[in-house]
């Protein structure tokens, strides 16, 4: 994967606040962890406007083909100072100017929605649910803590399936310094007494007021042996406030506002406090209370949001918005010397389980599983029984270990459904995909000339836009065109696919077509189908080089998938034995060659038959074959069973001695049914050709064409009823065969070979790098 961290929050002031301790650790713990993908850093460009953002994220998106962007400070507007922030209010990324690239984005609180009347004025609550809008689309959100997840959802409307909880780790800067001396640090910020620390920023909801107030007073009652350090990077008007209310309170000389202090510094003043307190009204993560626990020191905090949640039970919780409540902890920690102890002991095992590269682990977990591959699939309803789909749908299973799958069907099956509600495939109706297509990668759609394909039509022209593999029953799909247009009364769309398919030459084939002056076998219709696919599974290599023959490049042959059939049951001797044919063209129903083979064995003195044509057939035309089988006096000995479910074909199949596949090649579809009945072990009779030719001779009955295809007809079927052994061995090496190359899972990863094959051409961009900081202490690669 290329990934790509989006650094705005670098050149704003929250680079030397929590979101920029936050996102440089993350992203270096990232960087050291994981050495399998590539990584790029992304700094927005939001001075020149909306239009130009967009262009200079696309380009990068484009030229550096980024599988994932991580926006590492969503709300980096808010960093600004205000008269940029009202500069550049509406310049913010738009998930649609992604595509493909999936969006991931760090949470760390929604404290704006929390805390409304404080932050959210009628300027500032446009920009920030506009930001929100952003978040809800994104393919991943992180948490950093589960506050921040429940708020999410609660306040924001969040997708909580889209929410991945990482917490939070401490640098492992922040540890006990084993004989610390003081002295250096202390001098540096004046600090000449014991003192409590706390650090803070500008924001009201850290509560610095409250607590310079209740620190004064619990004090006091402690004879005044304690100083309170405020770690803040103030300017000279908020540290005056600060000292002026310390004055007033009679309290000048024991607060010291220390400015901006760097980490080594700030492990030291950790490791130096007696205690660390922090009584801040909300948290989204508290961090600050993390890295004092790291260093030993008993933490005091709130009770509220993810302080409780990380406090529990290492550290002393008080209200926040309660002074009582803060002076009296911080009067009970200090005059308590065991209970700080035990926090302190208690709290250092606590921040053992903050580690950043746990974090980092979590986060690369999210950027794989929303790298899953989307795909929408077109299935059509199973060639051989309508109340199940077909091999499509079975082998859609095998492909769920790396892709999201949607299915997109005629009708929804009810006992298709997966029952598991976690299960990585959902079946939607076809009309749902128009609302759909936008977020998927690929787009498979089946195809051929029978009637439960019709519904798929329509949607070919998506191929277009996103990337699509279509798997071909037919490499002449002239019976769906006429199907799809003339039967439908639109001549315009008749002449529309003769356009796409002959150029010039589009009025003069069509009309010939009409009048029957060309035979519609000589004229393959399907460049209307296929010309935008980026891959096209075919079943037969004949069928694979014709394609190549007339300029198609991408053309991948497919095992046809032997169906999973119950093995056969135990049956009672037959009285009869069974001829079967399945039908699997309502308009071409039985081969006239077949009766008349029947016919003659009849003749001969082989009479104990019977023969049955399974499946949905059209009126008129059933009527014709039954007047046929009048005349040849085959009646008493054919059966017609019409159209039947899975559970009557497979007990249909069981009562089978002999199947018998005669159609037309030239008009013949995906051979799913003589696979099935292979599969089941029944020995099968077919004409040489398309993928039956790549099966060996000893496991199917091969006719050839021509003027020898009516004795060659007989003899076998002669043979097959008085040979038990031939059928035996027919039955052993096709099932042999069938398992090793024909079987869901082989036919499921030649899928996943198409899906794959119509991705990025050529070698991806790779990057070697090495971890540096730059003087601003952002982590960088350094290639």
């Amino acid at each position: 994967m290329n990934i790509a961290f989006d650094m705005f929050f670098a050149k704003t002031a929250a680079m030397k606040r929590g979101i920029g301790r936050y996102s440089q650790n993350l992203i270096e713990s990232i960087l050291k962890l994981d050495t399998q993908h590539s990584y790029f850093y992304f700094y927005p460009d939001v001075s020149n406007g909306v239009a130009y953002l967009k262009e200079q994220l696309q380009q990068f998106l484009a030229r550096n083909r980024i599988d994932v962007y991580h926006m590492m400070s969503p709300f980096n507007l808010f960093h600004l100072p205000s008269d940029l922030f009202q500069a550049y209010s509406d310049v913010m990324l738009n998930k649609e100017w992604f595509g493909n690239t999936r969006v991931a984005a760090t949470l760390y609180d929604v404290i704006p929605l929390v805390l409304e009347k404080q932050y959210l004025n009628h300027v500032v609550r446009p920009v920030y649910m506009g930001v929100i809008e952003m978040l809800r689309s994104c393919d991943i959100v992180y948490a950093i803590s589960e506050t921040t997840k429940q708020d999410a959802v609660r306040l924001a409307g969040m997708d909580p399936n889209k929410i991945f909880v990482i917490m939070g780790g401490v640098d492992a800067r922040f540890k006990p310094i084993p004989n610390f001396d003081p002295h250096r640090v202390n001098a540096k910020y004046g600090i000449h007494k014991p003192y409590v620390l706390v650090t803070g920023g500008d924001d009201p909801r850290k509560n610095l007021s409250r607590l310079i107030e209740c620190f004064i007073v619990a004090n006091r009652g402690l004879q005044n042996q304690y100083q309170l350090v405020i770690v803040y990077n103030s300017n000279a008007d908020e540290k005056r406030i600060m000292l002026q209310q310390a004055a007033v309170l009679g309290a000048a000389g024991f607060i010291i506002v220390t400015g901006y202090v760097p980490d080594k510094d700030l492990v030291e003043l950790y490791n130096g406090a007696t205690l660390f307190a922090f009584p801040s009204l909300y948290e989204g993560f508290g961090l600050p209370i993390v890295e004092a626990m790291a260093c030993g020191v008993p933490v005091l905090t709130s009770h509220n949001s993810s302080l409780a949640e990380i406090g529990r039970e290492a550290a002393y919780l008080v209200n926040p918005e309660d002074p009582d409540s803060i002076t009296n902890g911080i009067y009970q920690m200090l005059s308590n010397p065991a209970k700080m102890k035990k926090l302190s002991k208690v709290g250092r095992e606590e921040a053992k389980k903050y580690d950043w590269s746990l974090v980092a682990q979590k986060v690369l977990d999210g950027y794989t599983e929303i790298c899953r591959q989307r795909i929408a699939v077109f299935a059509s309803r199973h060639s051989l029984y309508p109340d199940k789909y077909g091999a499509i749908f079975d082998s859609l299973p095998y492909l769920t270990n790396r892709s999201e799958i949607d299915i997109y069907v005629e009708e929804v099956l009810v006992s298709e459904t997966p029952d598991h509600p976690d299960s990585p495939i959902v079946i939607y109706p076809h009309t749902n995909f128009d609302k759909n297509k936008w977020k998927y990668d690929y787009v498979i759609y089946e195809i051929g000339n029978e009637d439960r394909f019709l519904f798929i039509v329509p949607y070919i022209s998506n191929l277009a836009t996103i990337p699509g593999v279509v798997v071909l029953n037919s490499v002449n799909l002239y019976d769906l065109t006429v199907k799809w247009t003339l039967q439908r009364n639109s001549i315009d769309s008749f002449y529309g696919v003769m356009q796409k398919v002959f150029g010039s030459r589009a009025e003069a084939v069509g009309d010939a077509l009409l009048a029957g002056q060309i035979d519609s076998k000589d004229v393959p219709i399907h460049r209307y189908y296929l010309a935008e696919a980026k891959a096209v599974i075919v079943y037969s290599l004949q069928d694979k080089e014709q394609l190549i023959n007339q300029g198609y490049r991408n053309i991948i042959l497919a095992p046809v998938p032997a169906p999973l059939i119950d093995a056969p049951e135990t049956l009672p001797e037959r009285t009869r034995f069974i001829f079967t044919t399945i039908v699997t063209d309502k308009d071409r129903i039985c081969n006239p060659i077949i009766l008349r083979a029947l016919k003659e064995m009849l003749n001969q003195g082989y009479w104990n038959w019977t023969y049955r044509i399974i499946g949905r057939c059209d009126p008129k035309k059933l009527s014709e074959l039954k007047s046929q089988i009048a005349e040849l006096g085959l009646v008493k000995h054919i059966k017609f069973t019409g159209e039947i479910t899975a559970k009557q074909f497979k007990q249909q199949l069981k009562k089978t001695s002999v199947a018998i596949f005669l159609q037309d090649p030239a008009y013949l579809e995906a051979p799913f049914a003589p696979f099935a009945t292979l599969a089941q072990g029944i020995p099968t009779v077919v004409f040489d050709g398309g993928a039956f030719r790549d099966l060996p001779n000893d496991a199917i009955i091969k006719i050839p064409e021509g003027p020898e295809s009516e004795p060659a007809i007989l003899r076998e079927l002669i043979l097959l009823y008085r040979s038990p052994n031939l059928r035996g061995l027919l039955k052993e090496r096709a099932s042999e065969h069938l398992e090793k190359n024909h079987s869901l899972p082989q036919f499921a990863s030649v899928i996943q070979e198409a899906v794959e094959s119509s991705q990025f051409t050529g070698e991806r961009p790779t990057v070697e790098w090495t971890i540096r900081r730059t003087s601003d202490g952002v982590p960088q690669i350094q290639k």
